[in-house]
């Protein structure tokens, strides 16, 4: 990608950690679990936040959590496909809400209300910002799922993978501390891969929160689950203070490219393609004319111009003629992409 990493930082961070006794603690070294809840959970007691080697991984634990095979999970549509080979795996059955594109993006809270009359939920998943519209939750879409979650008895989980990369919303540990989320048990999820765009890096954390009548329970729980799994490496578990210090760096780096990118958008303005607007991520959704499905246009796209992208079906974006394109690519490459696409679809 061509961004400029401190390698050599980041090398002497693992160096040092590697030095270090295998001291394992089921829910993460302390230490590292307060480097967390110090830089993105502040006021999270760091007994409340769990380590695991990804999101991914949270997302079990937490499906093992909250539910029992056969029971219900909310996740919102569009977003990223993983959630149903989780809960294939955990033996959860998912459902959908919809994300409203003519409203930001927000939930369709109609929608919503008719899963959740359905039959009962477990858990309600939000993805803020999304992936890959960018969308985020504000306060008053917060205080409306909370509301609903007190109603109806069910755990709020929040992606919060891309929140370093938002442009606008409120992250669910604010909420909390502002009291939206009061008597409301929500989990908020981030890690290494995007906040410090170390993917390889392979450690995530969960920030917990519940009433005192039930956290405690929540938290022995996880600590049974973790200590199961045990799954962190130790080396990046005692790097991760380190490695939090480099971050924001990484991430200043990251944001230039992104705003360089979409800037680049502005080239499809008067084509037959175009972009919706970008909130927040690394991702773009792509507008072509519904001439073709979404996944004939993304082959004539890598077989006829070279250009890689997803198909937006992929995504579960419901209208066709929608496309998926990273951000991320070196500007140059990314502006001949647009111009491919652009010609393409001009016909």
């Amino acid at each position: 990608m061509g961004l400029a990493y401190p390698w050599d930082e980041i090398a002497a961070a693992y160096a040092r950690a590697a030095r270090e006794p295998y001291e394992p603690e089921p829910l993460g070294l302390l230490t590292a679990r307060a480097a967390v809840a110090e830089r993105y959970a502040p006021g999270v007691d760091p007994a409340r936040v769990l380590l695991t080697a990804s999101t991914s991984e949270a997302y079990a634990h937490l499906f093992r959590l909250l539910a029992d095979p056969g029971d219900r999970v909310l996740v919102p549509r569009p977003s990223y496909p993983l959630f149903g080979l989780l809960a294939d795996l955990e033996g959860v059955e998912l459902a959908s809400y919809r994300l409203d594109p003519h409203d930001g993006w927000r939930p369709d809270w109609d929608s919503l209300d008719a899963a959740l009359a359905e039959r009962p939920v477990r858990a309600v998943i939000t993805v803020s910002p999304n992936n890959p519209t960018g969308s985020s939750l504000d306060g008053g879409a917060l205080a409306a799922l909370a509301e609903r979650a007190r109603a109806h008895g069910f755990a709020l989980i929040a992606d919060e993978v891309f929140c370093d990369f938002r442009r606008d919303g409120v992250a669910l540990v604010d909420a909390a501390r502002d009291g939206l989320l009061d008597d409301v048990t929500w989990f908020a999820l981030g890690g290494l891969s995007k906040s410090a765009g170390l993917p390889g890096a392979k450690l995530a954390w969960t920030a917990c929160g519940a009433s005192e009548t039930v956290l405690g329970e929540v938290l022995a729980r996880l600590d049974v689950i973790a200590d199961t799994f045990l799954s962190p490496a130790m080396v990046v578990q005692v790097a991760l203070p380190a490695l939090l210090e480099l971050a924001p760096r990484i991430r200043a780096a990251i944001r230039v490219r992104l705003d360089v990118n979409v800037a680049a958008l502005a080239s499809l303005v008067g084509t037959p393609a175009g972009a919706w607007p970008v909130m927040g991520g690394w991702s773009v959704v792509l507008r072509v004319p519904a001439i073709h499905g979404d996944e004939e246009w993304a082959r004539r796209l890598v077989v006829e111009r070279g250009v890689v992208v997803q198909p937006g079906s992929f995504f579960e974006l419901e209208a066709e003629g929608q496309l998926v394109a990273s951000l991320l690519p070196e500007p140059a490459p990314f502006r001949a992409g647009l111009a491919a696409l652009s010609a393409l679809a001009a016909g």
